[in-house]
């Protein structure tokens, strides 16, 4: 998808707070004339929104991007049909329960914050009732939670 919007093509870089992440990656807004790159890769699913420096004088157009998305039920964005996905709730950053009436397998659940935290659930049940609690770096501006399942299907997401 990327490809086909900037390959051989001018693109100008604009910056925000900060040129560079705590990882030494580039933060830039890619800009082809008027179009915002990367903000059509969120509304298409090919991204999530992620503001490491906070959140900046974009960051509403891409919290709109990604409802867009949801809406349109595409690639990162495609729902979760897992009977569990519906009762998979986060009652705070760190802690993910179970309100379902039955145990759900939680295997190759995948939990990320905007940034490099990524939490692989291992092979066990998760009971009626039953809280995980975890260990997210999230930023003190503001971070989102995803959670994907086994088929890489969005369960959830909540912005803190």
């Amino acid at each position: 998808f990327l490809e086909s919007l900037i390959l051989n093509k001018t693109v100008i870089l604009k910056f925000g707070k900060d040129k560079q992440d705590k990882y030494d990656r580039t933060l830039a807004y890619v800009y082809i004339n008027s179009r915002n790159i990367n903000l059509e890769l969120v509304e298409n699913g090919f991204a999530n929104y992620y503001f490491p420096s906070g959140r900046d004088v974009y960051y509403e157009d891409f919290l709109t991007a990604w409802k867009i998305c949801i809406e349109n039920n595409v690639n990162l964005c495609k729902k979760s049909v897992n009977a569990c996905s519906s009762c998979t709730k986060l009652e705070d950053p760190y802690t993910l329960k179970n309100t379902c009436s039955f145990s759900c397998d939680i295997n190759n659940w995948r939990l990320k914050s905007e940034g490099r935290d990524k939490i692989i659930l291992t092979d066990r049940a998760f009971n009626s009732g039953e809280e995980l609690k975890f260990n997210l770096n999230l930023t003190a501006t503001g971070d989102t939670v995803f959670l994907w399942d086994e088929k890489n299907k969005l369960v959830l997401w909540k912005q803190y």
